[in-house]
Protein backbone atom coordinates (compact mmCIF):
# COMPACT_ATOMS: atom_id res chain seq x y z
CA UNK A 1 0.00 0.00 0.00
CA UNK A 2 1.73 3.41 -1.19
CA UNK A 3 1.89 6.11 1.55
CA UNK A 4 -0.33 9.32 0.51
CA UNK A 5 1.98 12.34 -0.46
CA UNK A 6 2.27 15.75 -2.57
CA UNK A 7 4.60 18.33 -3.06
CA UNK A 8 3.81 21.41 -1.09
CA UNK A 9 5.43 24.39 0.31
CA UNK A 10 5.74 24.22 4.11
CA UNK A 11 6.47 27.34 6.08
CA UNK A 12 7.41 27.11 9.86
CA UNK A 13 7.23 29.79 12.05
CA UNK A 14 8.59 29.87 15.99
CA UNK A 15 8.41 33.28 18.69
CA UNK A 16 12.04 34.28 19.13
CA UNK A 17 12.69 34.08 23.10
CA UNK A 18 9.53 32.46 23.72
CA UNK A 19 10.65 31.04 27.38
CA UNK A 20 12.05 34.65 28.80
CA UNK A 21 8.57 35.84 27.82
CA UNK A 22 6.98 33.37 29.51
CA UNK A 23 9.74 33.46 32.33
CA UNK A 24 9.06 37.42 32.72
CA UNK A 25 5.03 37.49 32.08
CA UNK A 26 3.44 34.41 31.58
CA UNK A 27 -0.42 35.57 31.15
CA UNK A 28 0.36 38.45 28.95
CA UNK A 29 2.61 36.51 26.79
CA UNK A 30 -0.04 34.25 25.77
CA UNK A 31 -2.73 36.70 25.43
CA UNK A 32 -0.49 38.57 23.23
CA UNK A 33 0.28 35.34 20.95
CA UNK A 34 -3.48 34.78 21.25
CA UNK A 35 -4.64 37.98 19.92
CA UNK A 36 -1.50 37.59 16.97
CA UNK A 37 -3.08 34.91 15.79
CA UNK A 38 -6.43 35.84 15.56
CA UNK A 39 -5.86 39.25 14.19
CA UNK A 40 -3.13 38.82 11.90
CA UNK A 41 -1.40 35.52 11.59
CA UNK A 42 -5.02 33.53 10.43
CA UNK A 43 -5.67 36.58 7.94
CA UNK A 44 -2.35 36.42 6.42
CA UNK A 45 -2.51 32.96 6.45
CA UNK A 46 -6.23 33.04 4.14
CA UNK A 47 -5.37 35.72 2.44
CA UNK A 48 -2.46 34.04 0.43
CA UNK A 49 -4.40 30.51 0.45
CA UNK A 50 -2.78 28.66 3.16
CA UNK A 51 -3.84 25.94 5.72
CA UNK A 52 -2.30 26.14 8.71
CA UNK A 53 -1.52 22.43 10.07
CA UNK A 54 -0.75 22.95 13.45
CA UNK A 55 0.03 25.76 16.28
CA UNK A 56 2.65 24.81 18.78
CA UNK A 57 2.86 26.64 22.50
CA UNK A 58 5.61 28.86 20.67
CA UNK A 59 4.79 28.22 16.95
CA UNK A 60 3.01 26.77 13.86
CA UNK A 61 3.54 24.77 10.81
CA UNK A 62 1.31 26.16 7.64
CA UNK A 63 0.77 24.54 4.02
CA UNK A 64 0.79 25.86 1.01
CA UNK A 65 0.01 24.57 -2.58
CA UNK A 66 2.24 27.55 -4.09
CA UNK A 67 5.60 28.33 -2.92
CA UNK A 68 5.26 31.73 -4.02
CA UNK A 69 1.60 32.23 -1.79
CA UNK A 70 3.85 30.86 1.26
CA UNK A 71 7.32 33.30 0.91
CA UNK A 72 4.64 36.63 0.36
CA UNK A 73 2.94 35.22 3.28
CA UNK A 74 6.23 35.20 5.42
CA UNK A 75 7.43 38.84 4.26
CA UNK A 76 3.42 40.12 4.68
CA UNK A 77 3.49 38.75 8.15
CA UNK A 78 6.57 39.62 9.12
CA UNK A 79 6.04 43.42 7.98
CA UNK A 80 2.75 43.56 9.40
CA UNK A 81 4.28 42.10 12.70
CA UNK A 82 7.05 45.32 12.47
CA UNK A 83 4.45 47.69 11.92
CA UNK A 84 2.30 46.71 14.96
CA UNK A 85 5.19 46.68 17.32
CA UNK A 86 6.05 50.48 17.80
CA UNK A 87 4.64 50.36 21.06
CA UNK A 88 5.74 47.19 23.00
CA UNK A 89 8.46 47.52 24.92
CA UNK A 90 11.47 45.94 23.59
CA UNK A 91 11.04 43.19 26.55
CA UNK A 92 7.65 41.99 25.93
CA UNK A 93 7.34 42.06 21.80
CA UNK A 94 6.83 39.55 20.00
CA UNK A 95 9.15 38.42 17.39
CA UNK A 96 9.06 35.83 14.74
CA UNK A 97 11.53 33.69 13.08
CA UNK A 98 10.22 32.28 9.56
CA UNK A 99 11.60 29.39 7.59
CA UNK A 100 10.06 28.24 4.12
CA UNK A 101 10.59 25.07 2.07
CA UNK A 102 8.97 23.40 -0.92
CA UNK A 103 9.56 19.52 -0.39
CA UNK A 104 7.66 16.18 -0.73
CA UNK A 105 5.33 15.54 2.46
CA UNK A 106 3.80 12.47 4.09
CA UNK A 107 -0.14 13.49 4.19
CA UNK A 108 -2.10 11.52 7.64
CA UNK A 109 -5.17 13.10 7.93
CA UNK A 110 -4.66 16.74 8.47
CA UNK A 111 -1.51 16.27 9.05
CA UNK A 112 1.76 16.46 7.27
CA UNK A 113 5.71 14.64 7.96
CA UNK A 114 8.36 13.92 6.25
CA UNK A 115 11.65 15.47 5.06
CA UNK A 116 9.63 18.68 3.68
CA UNK A 117 8.49 19.78 6.78
CA UNK A 118 11.24 18.74 8.62
CA UNK A 119 13.61 20.92 6.78
CA UNK A 120 11.31 24.13 7.01
CA UNK A 121 11.26 23.83 10.74
CA UNK A 122 15.58 24.10 10.44
CA UNK A 123 15.65 26.75 8.00
CA UNK A 124 13.11 28.80 9.93
CA UNK A 125 15.75 28.34 13.20
CA UNK A 126 18.75 30.14 10.83
CA UNK A 127 16.35 33.04 10.31
CA UNK A 128 16.91 36.36 11.97
CA UNK A 129 14.54 37.48 14.38
CA UNK A 130 12.09 39.46 12.36
CA UNK A 131 13.50 37.85 9.20
CA UNK A 132 12.57 34.89 6.66
CA UNK A 133 14.85 32.21 5.47
CA UNK A 134 14.01 29.80 2.57
CA UNK A 135 15.42 26.50 1.10
CA UNK A 136 17.56 26.61 -2.05
CA UNK A 137 14.45 24.43 -3.38
CA UNK A 138 11.79 27.23 -2.18
CA UNK A 139 14.02 30.19 -3.51
CA UNK A 140 14.08 29.04 -6.95
CA UNK A 141 10.63 28.35 -7.44
CA UNK A 142 10.38 32.10 -5.96
CA UNK A 143 13.52 34.36 -7.71
CA UNK A 144 11.95 35.83 -10.31
CA UNK A 145 8.25 35.99 -8.81
CA UNK A 146 8.51 38.26 -6.12
CA UNK A 147 9.31 41.85 -5.79
CA UNK A 148 11.79 40.60 -2.58
CA UNK A 149 15.26 40.89 -2.33
CA UNK A 150 17.03 37.79 -0.48
CA UNK A 151 20.42 37.25 0.20
CA UNK A 152 22.81 33.91 -0.30
CA UNK A 153 23.40 32.80 3.47
CA UNK A 154 25.43 29.59 2.34
CA UNK A 155 25.54 26.14 3.09
CA UNK A 156 24.61 24.48 5.84
CA UNK A 157 24.39 21.47 7.86
CA UNK A 158 21.06 20.81 9.47
CA UNK A 159 20.37 18.21 12.25
CA UNK A 160 19.04 15.08 10.88
CA UNK A 161 19.00 15.98 7.38
CA UNK A 162 21.30 14.07 5.48
CA UNK A 163 22.32 16.51 2.76
CA UNK A 164 23.74 20.46 3.35
CA UNK A 165 21.19 22.76 2.47
CA UNK A 166 21.70 26.43 0.64
CA UNK A 167 19.58 29.13 2.80
CA UNK A 168 18.69 32.24 1.73
CA UNK A 169 17.78 35.40 3.92
CA UNK A 170 15.16 38.56 3.92
CA UNK A 171 15.38 40.61 6.86
CA UNK A 172 12.50 42.64 7.49
CA UNK A 173 12.34 46.74 7.26
CA UNK A 174 13.88 46.61 3.96
CA UNK A 175 17.73 45.37 5.56
CA UNK A 176 19.48 43.15 3.31
CA UNK A 177 20.69 40.68 6.10
CA UNK A 178 24.62 39.83 5.28
CA UNK A 179 25.22 36.07 4.23
CA UNK A 180 26.27 33.75 7.45
CA UNK A 181 29.56 33.41 7.21
CA UNK A 182 31.14 29.59 7.73
CA UNK A 183 32.77 30.79 10.28
CA UNK A 184 35.10 27.72 11.53
CA UNK A 185 35.68 27.59 15.94
CA UNK A 186 38.27 29.78 16.86
CA UNK A 187 40.09 26.51 18.71
CA UNK A 188 40.34 23.23 18.81
CA UNK A 189 38.77 23.45 22.47
CA UNK A 190 35.13 23.69 23.08
CA UNK A 191 33.69 27.62 22.68
CA UNK A 192 31.13 29.41 24.35
CA UNK A 193 30.00 32.80 24.00
CA UNK A 194 27.63 34.64 26.72
CA UNK A 195 25.19 37.16 25.68
CA UNK A 196 24.50 40.08 28.29
CA UNK A 197 21.95 38.98 30.50
CA UNK A 198 18.56 40.97 29.56
CA UNK A 199 17.37 43.60 32.20
CA UNK A 200 13.66 42.56 32.76
CA UNK A 201 13.37 45.07 35.49
CA UNK A 202 12.55 48.38 33.57
CA UNK A 203 14.43 50.53 35.15
CA UNK A 204 17.70 51.31 33.73
CA UNK A 205 19.55 51.81 37.01
CA UNK A 206 19.55 48.16 37.47
CA UNK A 207 22.01 47.56 34.21
CA UNK A 208 25.03 47.51 36.37
CA UNK A 209 23.17 44.16 38.38
CA UNK A 210 22.70 42.15 35.15
CA UNK A 211 25.81 43.01 33.43
CA UNK A 212 27.40 42.26 36.65
CA UNK A 213 25.87 38.55 36.63
CA UNK A 214 27.29 38.25 32.89
CA UNK A 215 30.27 39.26 33.49
CA UNK A 216 30.80 37.00 36.42
CA UNK A 217 30.01 33.87 34.77
CA UNK A 218 32.15 35.07 31.83
CA UNK A 219 35.03 35.28 34.89
CA UNK A 220 34.25 32.23 35.99
CA UNK A 221 33.98 30.18 32.81
CA UNK A 222 37.42 31.57 31.70
CA UNK A 223 38.89 29.86 34.46
CA UNK A 224 38.08 26.52 33.57
CA UNK A 225 40.90 24.49 31.26
CA UNK A 226 40.18 23.17 28.13
CA UNK A 227 37.33 26.00 27.34
CA UNK A 228 37.54 28.99 25.04
CA UNK A 229 35.11 31.61 26.35
CA UNK A 230 35.03 34.75 24.18
CA UNK A 231 35.56 38.30 25.98
CA UNK A 232 33.44 40.30 27.52
CA UNK A 233 33.88 43.53 25.27
CA UNK A 234 32.29 40.90 21.91
CA UNK A 235 29.68 39.44 23.54
CA UNK A 236 28.40 43.00 25.09
CA UNK A 237 28.43 44.32 21.33
CA UNK A 238 25.38 42.67 21.13
CA UNK A 239 23.83 44.22 24.04
CA UNK A 240 20.15 45.16 23.37
CA UNK A 241 20.13 43.51 20.11
CA UNK A 242 17.09 40.77 18.84
CA UNK A 243 20.11 38.48 17.78
CA UNK A 244 19.91 34.60 16.11
CA UNK A 245 21.98 32.77 18.26
CA UNK A 246 23.24 30.58 14.58
CA UNK A 247 24.60 34.17 13.75
CA UNK A 248 25.98 35.29 16.78
CA UNK A 249 27.64 31.61 17.08
CA UNK A 250 28.89 32.01 13.10
CA UNK A 251 30.37 35.82 13.69
CA UNK A 252 32.32 35.25 17.04
CA UNK A 253 33.34 31.77 16.00
CA UNK A 254 31.75 29.58 18.96
CA UNK A 255 29.74 26.22 19.17
CA UNK A 256 27.73 27.04 22.14
CA UNK A 257 26.10 30.08 23.03
CA UNK A 258 24.85 31.37 26.69
CA UNK A 259 21.62 33.60 26.93
CA UNK A 260 19.42 34.73 29.69
CA UNK A 261 17.28 37.61 31.49
CA UNK A 262 17.03 39.49 35.12
CA UNK A 263 14.18 40.91 36.69
CA UNK A 264 14.82 42.49 40.29
CA UNK A 265 12.16 43.82 42.75
CA UNK A 266 13.47 45.02 45.74
CA UNK A 267 14.92 41.69 47.22
CA UNK A 268 13.42 39.64 44.64
CA UNK A 269 14.96 38.37 41.60
CA UNK A 270 14.11 36.20 38.62
CA UNK A 271 16.86 34.81 36.77
CA UNK A 272 16.49 32.67 33.31
CA UNK A 273 18.87 31.09 31.64
CA UNK A 274 19.61 28.64 29.01
CA UNK A 275 22.89 26.85 27.13
CA UNK A 276 22.50 26.33 23.29
CA UNK A 277 24.37 24.72 21.19
CA UNK A 278 24.51 26.67 17.82
CA UNK A 279 25.11 23.99 15.91
CA UNK A 280 21.79 22.81 15.81
CA UNK A 281 19.80 25.29 17.99
CA UNK A 282 19.23 22.64 20.49
CA UNK A 283 18.72 23.67 24.08
CA UNK A 284 21.46 21.81 26.38
CA UNK A 285 20.39 23.15 29.35
CA UNK A 286 17.55 25.57 30.65
CA UNK A 287 16.51 26.53 34.09
CA UNK A 288 15.03 29.72 36.14
CA UNK A 289 15.86 30.83 39.61
CA UNK A 290 13.40 32.73 42.05
CA UNK A 291 15.64 34.05 44.74
CA UNK A 292 16.53 36.72 47.07
CA UNK A 293 19.42 38.92 45.93
CA UNK A 294 21.71 37.47 48.82
CA UNK A 295 21.87 34.03 46.76
CA UNK A 296 22.91 35.73 43.37
CA UNK A 297 26.44 33.66 44.26
CA UNK A 298 24.89 30.30 44.68
CA UNK A 299 22.71 31.00 41.47
CA UNK A 300 26.00 32.20 39.13
CA UNK A 301 27.80 29.24 40.77
CA UNK A 302 25.06 26.71 39.81
CA UNK A 303 24.66 28.30 35.89
CA UNK A 304 28.51 27.54 35.74
CA UNK A 305 28.34 24.19 37.05
CA UNK A 306 25.39 23.45 34.62
CA UNK A 307 27.01 24.76 31.98
CA UNK A 308 30.38 22.26 32.78
CA UNK A 309 28.31 19.41 33.37
CA UNK A 310 26.63 20.04 29.84
CA UNK A 311 29.91 20.19 27.97
CA UNK A 312 32.21 17.87 30.28
CA UNK A 313 31.79 15.41 27.25
CA UNK A 314 34.02 17.77 25.83
CA UNK A 315 36.53 18.98 28.34
CA UNK A 316 37.02 15.99 30.48
CA UNK A 317 37.87 18.28 33.15
CA UNK A 318 37.89 17.52 36.72
CA UNK A 319 35.72 18.68 39.88
CA UNK A 320 35.09 22.64 39.58
CA UNK A 321 33.06 23.23 42.43
CA UNK A 322 35.01 25.78 43.73
CA UNK A 323 35.10 28.09 40.92
CA UNK A 324 34.07 31.15 42.57
CA UNK A 325 37.63 31.25 44.78
CA UNK A 326 38.54 34.43 45.36
CA UNK A 327 35.23 35.87 44.20
CA UNK A 328 33.04 38.41 46.56
CA UNK A 329 30.32 36.37 49.01
CA UNK A 330 28.92 40.14 50.37
CA UNK A 331 26.26 41.45 47.82
CA UNK A 332 26.73 44.87 48.69
CA UNK A 333 30.27 44.95 48.14
CA UNK A 334 29.56 42.97 44.31
CA UNK A 335 26.96 45.58 43.59
CA UNK A 336 29.92 48.27 44.02
CA UNK A 337 32.60 46.53 41.72
CA UNK A 338 29.74 45.81 39.32
CA UNK A 339 28.80 49.70 39.64
CA UNK A 340 32.20 50.46 39.48
CA UNK A 341 33.36 47.78 36.34
CA UNK A 342 30.55 50.06 35.31
CA UNK A 343 32.51 53.07 35.59
CA UNK A 344 35.83 52.23 34.79
CA UNK A 345 34.62 51.11 30.61
CA UNK A 346 33.74 54.54 30.30
CA UNK A 347 37.45 55.35 29.88
CA UNK A 348 37.19 59.30 31.05
CA UNK A 349 38.55 61.22 33.95
CA UNK A 350 34.73 60.84 35.94
CA UNK A 351 34.30 57.80 35.12
CA UNK A 352 37.76 56.51 36.26
CA UNK A 353 37.20 58.05 39.44
CA UNK A 354 33.82 57.10 40.26
CA UNK A 355 35.19 53.37 40.11
CA UNK A 356 37.86 54.36 42.47
CA UNK A 357 35.52 55.68 44.51
CA UNK A 358 33.48 52.46 44.31
CA UNK A 359 35.49 49.85 44.37
CA UNK A 360 37.05 51.55 47.48
CA UNK A 361 33.79 51.09 49.42
CA UNK A 362 33.69 47.64 48.58
CA UNK A 363 37.34 46.92 49.75
CA UNK A 364 36.06 48.61 52.89
CA UNK A 365 33.31 45.54 53.22
CA UNK A 366 35.88 42.64 52.18
CA UNK A 367 39.48 44.04 52.29
CA UNK A 368 41.28 40.62 51.44
CA UNK A 369 39.07 40.61 47.93
CA UNK A 370 41.79 40.31 45.32
CA UNK A 371 39.15 40.96 41.91
CA UNK A 372 38.40 44.74 43.79
CA UNK A 373 42.22 44.67 44.70
CA UNK A 374 42.86 45.01 41.28
CA UNK A 375 40.22 46.38 40.15
CA UNK A 376 41.63 49.55 42.46
CA UNK A 377 45.34 49.14 41.20
CA UNK A 378 44.09 49.59 38.10
CA UNK A 379 41.87 52.90 38.37
CA UNK A 380 44.97 53.65 40.03
CA UNK A 381 47.49 53.10 37.14
CA UNK A 382 44.90 54.33 34.48
CA UNK A 383 44.78 57.81 36.64
CA UNK A 384 48.62 57.89 36.63
CA UNK A 385 49.52 56.93 33.11
CA UNK A 386 46.72 59.79 31.81
CA UNK A 387 47.97 62.50 34.13
CA UNK A 388 44.45 62.68 35.34
CA UNK A 389 46.21 63.05 38.92
CA UNK A 390 48.78 65.74 40.59
CA UNK A 391 51.29 62.59 41.41
CA UNK A 392 51.27 59.87 39.08
CA UNK A 393 54.23 58.20 40.84
CA UNK A 394 51.78 58.21 43.90
CA UNK A 395 49.29 56.17 41.86
CA UNK A 396 51.85 53.55 40.52
CA UNK A 397 53.19 53.42 43.93
CA UNK A 398 49.46 52.49 45.67
CA UNK A 399 49.04 50.12 42.09
CA UNK A 400 52.16 48.33 42.91
CA UNK A 401 51.16 47.66 46.44
CA UNK A 402 48.13 46.61 45.88
CA UNK A 403 49.30 43.75 42.94
CA UNK A 404 52.24 42.87 45.58
CA UNK A 405 49.07 42.61 48.24
CA UNK A 406 46.83 40.02 46.07
CA UNK A 407 49.99 37.67 45.29
CA UNK A 408 50.89 38.02 48.80
CA UNK A 409 47.88 36.67 49.54
CA UNK A 410 47.87 33.92 46.73
CA UNK A 411 50.70 33.89 44.36
CA UNK A 412 48.65 32.00 41.47
CA UNK A 413 46.24 35.09 40.94
CA UNK A 414 46.08 36.40 37.55
CA UNK A 415 44.92 39.82 38.23
CA UNK A 416 47.44 40.08 40.57
CA UNK A 417 50.35 39.42 38.27
CA UNK A 418 48.32 41.32 35.58
CA UNK A 419 48.12 44.64 38.11
CA UNK A 420 51.86 43.68 38.61
CA UNK A 421 53.08 44.18 35.63
CA UNK A 422 50.90 46.58 33.95
CA UNK A 423 53.13 48.84 37.03
CA UNK A 424 56.16 47.84 36.07
CA UNK A 425 55.26 48.86 32.67
CA UNK A 426 54.24 52.22 33.16
CA UNK A 427 58.02 52.60 35.07
CA UNK A 428 60.11 51.21 32.84
CA UNK A 429 60.70 47.61 34.09
CA UNK A 430 60.36 45.65 31.28
CA UNK A 431 61.69 42.27 31.79
CA UNK A 432 60.03 41.99 35.19
CA UNK A 433 57.17 43.12 33.70
CA UNK A 434 57.29 40.41 31.30
CA UNK A 435 57.68 37.93 33.43
CA UNK A 436 54.38 38.52 35.40
CA UNK A 437 52.71 38.76 32.04
CA UNK A 438 53.91 35.81 31.25
CA UNK A 439 52.62 34.20 34.44
CA UNK A 440 49.05 35.69 34.60
CA UNK A 441 49.08 33.70 30.64
CA UNK A 442 50.06 30.56 32.29
CA UNK A 443 46.97 30.71 35.08
CA UNK A 444 44.47 31.96 32.85
CA UNK A 445 45.71 30.74 29.03
CA UNK A 446 42.08 31.55 27.31
CA UNK A 447 41.56 35.56 28.61
CA UNK A 448 41.94 37.40 25.66
CA UNK A 449 43.07 40.53 27.96
CA UNK A 450 45.85 38.53 29.59
CA UNK A 451 46.87 37.89 25.53
CA UNK A 452 46.74 41.34 24.44
CA UNK A 453 48.81 42.20 27.43
CA UNK A 454 51.43 39.77 27.12
CA UNK A 455 51.63 41.12 23.68
CA UNK A 456 51.75 44.75 24.70
CA UNK A 457 54.52 44.07 26.86
CA UNK A 458 56.59 41.82 24.91
CA UNK A 459 56.65 44.94 22.29
CA UNK A 460 57.26 47.34 25.14
CA UNK A 461 59.99 45.04 26.27
CA UNK A 462 61.20 44.94 22.72
CA UNK A 463 60.36 41.86 21.75
CA UNK A 464 58.06 42.25 18.95
CA UNK A 465 58.12 38.89 17.37
CA UNK A 466 57.13 37.33 20.24
CA UNK A 467 54.04 39.43 20.20
CA UNK A 468 52.50 38.83 16.78
CA UNK A 469 51.08 35.35 17.65
CA UNK A 470 49.42 36.72 21.45
CA UNK A 471 47.65 39.17 19.77
CA UNK A 472 46.20 37.31 17.07
CA UNK A 473 44.88 35.07 19.76
CA UNK A 474 43.39 37.97 21.80
CA UNK A 475 41.36 38.97 18.49
CA UNK A 476 40.32 35.36 17.98
CA UNK A 477 39.19 35.03 21.51
CA UNK A 478 37.61 39.00 21.04
CA UNK A 479 36.72 39.47 17.29
CA UNK A 480 35.03 42.75 18.73
CA UNK A 481 38.31 44.01 20.63
CA UNK A 482 38.72 47.35 22.19
CA UNK A 483 40.71 50.06 20.61
CA UNK A 484 44.35 49.08 22.85
CA UNK A 485 43.84 45.49 21.33
CA UNK A 486 44.42 47.23 17.71
CA UNK A 487 46.96 49.45 18.42
CA UNK A 488 48.98 46.48 20.20
CA UNK A 489 47.93 44.39 16.63
CA UNK A 490 49.74 47.46 14.66
CA UNK A 491 53.00 47.73 16.57
CA UNK A 492 53.57 44.18 16.55
CA UNK A 493 53.65 44.17 12.79
CA UNK A 494 55.07 47.79 12.10
CA UNK A 495 58.27 46.58 14.96
CA UNK A 496 58.54 43.55 12.68
CA UNK A 497 59.11 44.92 9.27
CA UNK A 498 55.25 44.38 7.92
CA UNK A 499 54.65 47.82 7.03
CA UNK A 500 51.53 46.47 4.88
CA UNK A 501 50.60 44.25 7.37
CA UNK A 502 50.81 46.89 10.08
CA UNK A 503 48.93 49.46 7.62
CA UNK A 504 45.56 46.55 6.62
CA UNK A 505 46.01 46.04 10.99
CA UNK A 506 45.58 50.43 11.11
CA UNK A 507 42.99 50.75 9.12
CA UNK A 508 40.82 48.06 10.80
CA UNK A 509 41.45 49.83 13.91
CA UNK A 510 40.58 53.33 12.44
CA UNK A 511 37.86 52.03 11.35
CA UNK A 512 36.36 50.42 14.65
CA UNK A 513 37.40 52.89 16.51
CA UNK A 514 37.36 56.28 14.66
CA UNK A 515 37.95 58.60 17.45
CA UNK A 516 40.69 56.52 19.39
CA UNK A 517 43.32 59.44 18.97
CA UNK A 518 46.24 56.91 19.68
CA UNK A 519 45.13 54.87 17.02
CA UNK A 520 44.99 57.66 14.38
CA UNK A 521 48.91 58.86 15.43
CA UNK A 522 49.70 55.09 14.00
CA UNK A 523 47.87 55.15 11.06
CA UNK A 524 49.83 58.51 10.60
CA UNK A 525 53.22 56.93 10.89
CA UNK A 526 52.55 53.37 9.07
CA UNK A 527 51.43 55.82 6.16
CA UNK A 528 54.66 57.58 6.45
CA UNK A 529 56.23 54.11 6.87
CA UNK A 530 54.21 52.92 3.67
CA UNK A 531 55.76 56.18 1.77
CA UNK A 532 52.19 57.53 1.54
CA UNK A 533 52.87 60.44 2.91
CA UNK A 534 49.90 62.88 1.85
CA UNK A 535 47.87 60.40 3.64
CA UNK A 536 49.69 60.12 6.76
CA UNK A 537 49.58 64.32 6.97
CA UNK A 538 45.75 63.98 6.46
CA UNK A 539 46.06 61.29 9.47
CA UNK A 540 47.82 63.75 11.51
CA UNK A 541 45.07 66.69 10.73
CA UNK A 542 42.31 63.93 12.19
CA UNK A 543 44.67 63.77 15.55
CA UNK A 544 44.92 67.45 15.97
CA UNK A 545 41.26 67.72 15.72
CA UNK A 546 40.40 65.24 18.00
CA UNK A 547 43.41 66.34 20.61
CA UNK A 548 44.56 70.05 19.80
CA UNK A 549 47.26 69.52 22.53
CA UNK A 550 48.61 66.26 21.07
CA UNK A 551 52.68 66.01 21.42
CA UNK A 552 54.95 63.61 19.89
CA UNK A 553 56.95 63.57 23.18
CA UNK A 554 53.59 63.16 24.94
CA UNK A 555 52.68 60.17 22.95
CA UNK A 556 55.73 58.70 23.41
CA UNK A 557 55.95 59.27 27.21
CA UNK A 558 52.98 57.32 27.39
CA UNK A 559 53.29 54.57 25.52
CA UNK A 560 56.73 53.04 27.01
CA UNK A 561 59.45 51.64 24.50
CA UNK A 562 62.54 50.11 25.95
CA UNK A 563 64.95 50.65 22.45
CA UNK A 564 65.81 54.08 22.33
CA UNK A 565 65.94 53.11 18.43
CA UNK A 566 62.80 52.39 18.03
CA UNK A 567 61.49 55.06 19.76
CA UNK A 568 63.18 57.44 17.58
CA UNK A 569 61.84 55.46 14.36
CA UNK A 570 58.35 56.13 15.62
CA UNK A 571 58.82 59.82 16.87
CA UNK A 572 60.23 60.11 13.00
CA UNK A 573 57.29 58.99 11.09
CA UNK A 574 55.26 61.40 13.56
CA UNK A 575 57.03 63.92 12.88
CA UNK A 576 57.05 63.35 8.63
CA UNK A 577 53.44 63.12 9.32
CA UNK A 578 53.38 66.84 10.34
CA UNK A 579 53.05 66.02 14.29
CA UNK A 580 54.72 68.24 16.95
CA UNK A 581 57.25 67.10 19.13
Amino acid sequence: MSVPRRLAAILSADVVGYSRLMGADEAGTLERLKALRKDLFAPKIAEHNGRVVKLMGDGALVEFASVVDAVQCAVALQRALAGRGGETPADRRIDLRIGVNLGDVIIEGSDIYGDGVNVAARVQELAAPGGVALSATAYEHVEAKIDVGFEDGGVHELKNIARPVRIYHWSGGGAVRQPVKDTPPHSDKPSIAVLPFTNMSGDAEQEYFSDGITEDIITTLSKIPGLAVIARNSTFAYKGQSVSVKDVAAELGVRYVLEGSVRRAGDRMRITAQLIDAADASHLWAERYDRNVEDIFEVQDEITRHIVVALQAELVMGDYADLWQGGSKNFEAWQYKARAMHEFLKFTKEGMLKSRELVEKALALEPDDEVAMASLGHSHDQLASSNWIPDPEAGFAKAQGLGERILANNPDSAPGHVLLASVQRSRGQFDDAVVNAERALELAPTDSTNQAFLAATLIAADRPGDSVEHIESAIRLNPSYPNWFGSTRVQAYRMTGRADRALEAAAELTQRHPEYVRGLALMAAVLVENGMVEEAQRAAQAVLERDPEFTISHYLNEFKLKSASRRKNLAAALRKAGLDV
